[in-house]
This record gives C-alpha cells, structure tokens and sequence, in this order.
C-alpha cells in the first residue's frame, strides 16, 4: 500500500469511526467495515477521535473498541466492557466526550454517567435518527426549507415533508417567538381562576397546574389591569435541541462544572424595534403572528386573509418585514408528551436553567404595584423532577402542568381570584 492508499484508508476508516460515534451506522455493519483495515490504523485513528479523555479513559475506551470489534483476547474487558452490547453505547460515548466530560471527573463519575443513561433511564423521546438531525438543523438555521433539507440528507423532498409532519404530531415544530411590544401588544397573565370580562384580550393559553392551580395567558390589545394580572416585561423562549436529542439529564449537568453549551438566547439588549398597526390591521397581523408562532412555515395565511378580507400578498409580505425586524423569530417549540412540563414562579429569573433543559420558557412578569416575579415553564425528561423539585421547591414554587389548552377567548366564571404573595 502506497501513501496515497495509506492517506485513503486513513480518511475513510475516520469516516466510518464518525458515523458510528453519531449513529449514523449499524455497529454490526461498522464491524464489517472496519475489519478490511489494519487493526493498528484503526485503533490509532479511533484513540484520537476522543482527544478530551484523559489518557487512562481513552484507554479503556479504546481497548474495548478494539476488543468489541476485531473480536481481539488481547485487550482485556475493563469497566466499560458492561455497557458496550447497549444499542446507544457508542452515541452515548460521544455524547459524554463532547458535552458532559471535565478533567476532574473520576472513573466512578464516568461509569455513573453510563449506568443512568443506559441501565435505569431512557430519557430520549422517540425519535429516529433523520429525525434528530433534522431538528438539530433547523434549530441552528431555521430558514432552511424542505428542498434544502432534502438536499442536505440525501433524501427525497417527500419523505421531509412526512417528516415534518410526524415531529409536529409528536409535538415538535418550526414555530417562532414574537415581540408582542413592538406590535403595541400586550402579553399577561391571569393568576386564579379568572372572572375577566375584556373583548381587548384574545387568544389565551390555559395552565391547569398540580397542586389545584389555574393560570391563564393571554395577549391584549391595551394593558389591562387587575389584582392578579401580570403583565409581560420580557421574555426567553430557548428549545436546547443537542440536549433533547442525546437526552442528557439535568443531574450529568449539575454532577459536575461542565463546559457551557455556546447558546445565544433570544435577549434583546437593544431597543426594540417598533412596527406601527393601525387599528384596521391589528386583528389579522395578531392572528398571523399567533399562527407563526405556532407555525412558522405555514401560518395558514389564506385562512386570515378569507376571515379578515386581506390580500394574501399583502400577509406575506407582513410577515416578511416581521421576520427581518426580529419581530417574529423562526425556533423550535416543544410540547412532546415523552416530557414532563413544569410550571415554576419564583422570585429571581431562573439562569441555570437556560442551557440545561430540553426546552424553557421564561417570563418576567409585573403587577399593578410594581412587583416583579418570573414564571418559568420547563419541559424536562422526567426522571429529572425530583432532582429538581429537592434542589428547588424551597425557595421556589413548583407546579407540573396536567393540561394545557389552547382557548379562544376568556373562560368567563364567578370565582375568586388568588393573589399571587398568597402563599400556595
């Protein structure tokens, strides 16, 4: 063999190792592969795709690949031996090498990391692997069309689009988040169950909480005043979709001081930018917004435009000058029943969270006296609730949401409303 064919061999055995590592390949079919290679490339190549290990765990990783895979006797089985025959084991190892690794780890730290993502739990929603790749694109450059993704995974136009459509039914979608502000708009919540009467709010959200609690979202025209409304201030809407994806629990990222995931929030430092709504206009661009947060690709455009009497040109190209004003933003929105939701008012914002969970919305919120509180709603893999609620429920109120339901209009009752410094 030349060094050509040393140099070809050497590029596709790393090909092979970095589809394994990601899934994108059978480890039986990968067994197949990679013994037309020499053993010594291999492990080399293998060994120096871990370069964060430090060297006794690359080790024993890399002698249970080779041990795994060219059925060698001569690398001893070790600790990590157990976890190989697990269909996850290898994406699991990446996983644990790029995201959750520090130098300070102990050998107990690592097998501890693998016992609870491979024994005990399964925390990943059941997706494929198309499935995770195509979320994990979109998130980083949502803009991307079908024919784009097609493109990208080798794949036909048709088979994305029946995808999309099977991560919405699994209540994974292109939404967005808007700047309700910069419309002249008003976002507030409603603590308690609540006898409003306003035709100026519209298009509410309905949190039925555990323990007994009600609290209700909506968006208003004007502000609208009362002893338990709250109005929005600000807000952070964040699906993490590495986290997602893997299914990297909450206690891997609090074991240990891991590096932070470099994640932009959706913060505005600057001043918003305004977009002026004559009172003609405000009730169909709030319908295509609220149908672009839903739906970002298709707001159901021809529908507003047949209720509201407007030109379907006109709705995109609003739409368009929404977009490139950081008005409406394109992400990820996440209601996967695999995951439990939380419901959570505290005090302080909830920065810990940002970067850890696999999809956080967070409010800060004031009253009529000036008081300001934030509300935080997490959808987390649920074997992380009771890490969370000891580490949290005493300087924290914490609620798990049992329903929530998109309403038309305010739920019209006679009951009292509950003060939110009522202690609940």
């Amino acid at each position: 063999m030349n060094v050509q064919d040393d140099t070809d061999a050497s590029s596709y055995i790393s090909q092979l190792i970095d589809s394994l590592l990601r899934g994108e390949i059978n480890p039986s079919d990968f067994g197949i592969e990679i013994n037309q290679f020499s053993k010594t490339m291999t492990r080399n190549l293998f060994r120096d795709s871990l370069p964060r290990f430090y060297s006794n765990l690359r080790s024993k990783s890399t002698t249970v690949f080779m041990r795994y895979f060219f059925n060698d006797a001569a690398y001893q089985d070790n600790d990590l031996w157990k976890f190989v025959d697990y269909k996850d084991f290898w994406v699991q190892l990446l996983n644990f090498h790029d995201t959750v690794y520090t130098r300070d780890m102990t050998l107990v730290d690592v097998l501890k990391f693998f016992e609870e993502n491979l024994f005990f739990t399964n925390n990943r929603p059941n997706l494929s692997y198309l499935e995770q790749k195509v979320i994990e694109l979109l998130d980083q450059q949502p803009h991307l069309l079908n024919k784009d993704l097609a493109k990208k995974f080798k794949v036909s136009e048709k088979k994305i689009s029946n995808l999309m459509g099977e991560l919405k039914n699994k209540g994974i979608c292109l939404g967005s988040s808007v700047d309700y502000l910069a419309l002249d708009l008003h976002e507030f919540f409603i603590f308690g169950n609540s006898s409003l009467q306003d035709d100026r709010a519209i298009l509410l959200k309905k949190y039925v909480l555990f323990p007994g609690f009600t609290i209700t979202y909506g968006v208003a025209s004007e502000k609208i005043n009362g002893p338990s409304i709250y109005t929005v201030l600000n807000k952070k809407i964040l699906c993490n979709t590495k986290i997602l994806t893997m299914g990297i629990s909450l206690k891997d990222w609090s074991s240990h001081p891991i590096r932070k995931p470099e994640v932009s929030l959706p913060v505005k430092e600057q001043e918003r930018a305004s977009f002026y709504l004559t009172p003609v206009s405000k009730d169909y661009i709030l319908q295509l917004v609220r149908n672009c947060e839903t739906d970002f690709r298709r707001p159901n455009i021809k529908k507003i435009a047949d209720r509201f009497d407007v030109s379907i040109r006109t709705l995109f190209r609003i739409k368009s000058k929404l977009k490139d004003g950081g008005i409406i933003v394109p992400r990820i929105i996440l209601e996967n029943e695999e995951l439990m939701s939380l419901f959570l008012i505290s005090e302080k914002e909830l920065v810990e969270f940002y970067n850890k969970v696999p999809y956080i919305e967070s409010y800060e919120v004031q009253d009529n006296e000036g008081n300001i509180k934030w509300l935080t709603i997490l959808s987390i893999f649920p074997n992380d609730f009771n890490f969370i609620y000891k580490k949290n429920n005493k300087l924290v109120d914490i609620f798990q949401v049992i329903e929530k339901t998109i309403l038309n209009q305010i739920i019209h009752n006679e009951e009292t409303l509950l003060q939110l410094n009522q202690k609940i």
